[in-house]
């Protein structure tokens, strides 16, 4: 009988010696918790840098724009309504590629990077700046067989 509860004694320690302590609980949330945060940095540089990339190709779409002005803006200029119209097309289909490419990073990037803080700031202050371009774009295009007929 002694020998019975000697061994359910012995039982019994390596199960409370199996059980995980607190102490390694806690550590294992902190590993985790340093993991995400690491995951979650990682989400911000590379929305950072895809946003990057983005800016730049709008940079570029407003180069294209500028230059289609100071072409075509001057009395004497050799665009006719077809030139024009041409360029106004290809400025509209960079937009609307900008357009698609924002949507494609915002899906992207929706639940890797934090909302309040990066993610919604950035992406509401670009289509500002893209809804800027397309205005201008409708009143140029409004307004461009005039400035061809002069």
């Amino acid at each position: 009988m002694c020998f019975r509860i000697l061994i359910i004694l012995v039982l019994l320690m390596g199960i409370i010696e199996a059980r995980p302590r607190v102490d390694s609980l806690r550590e294992l949330r902190k590993l985790m918790r340093q993991q995400n945060d690491d995951e979650q940095d990682q989400h911000v540089q590379h929305f950072k840098d895809d946003i990057g990339m983005w800016t730049h190709s709008l940079e570029q779409m407003g180069l294209n724009f500028v230059a289609f002005v100071d072409q075509c803006r001057p009395m004497g200029s050799q665009c006719s309504q077809r030139h024009v119209q041409r360029l106004l097309r290809s400025i509209r289909r960079s937009c609307n590629e900008l357009r698609g490419q924002l949507d494609i990073l915002e899906i992207r990037y929706l639940n890797k990077v934090s909302e309040v803080e990066i993610l919604m700031p950035t992406l509401q202050a670009v289509r500002g700046v893209l809804l800027k371009y397309d205005n201008m774009l409708k009143l140029i295009n409004a307004e461009a067989f005039k400035l061809v007929e002069q």
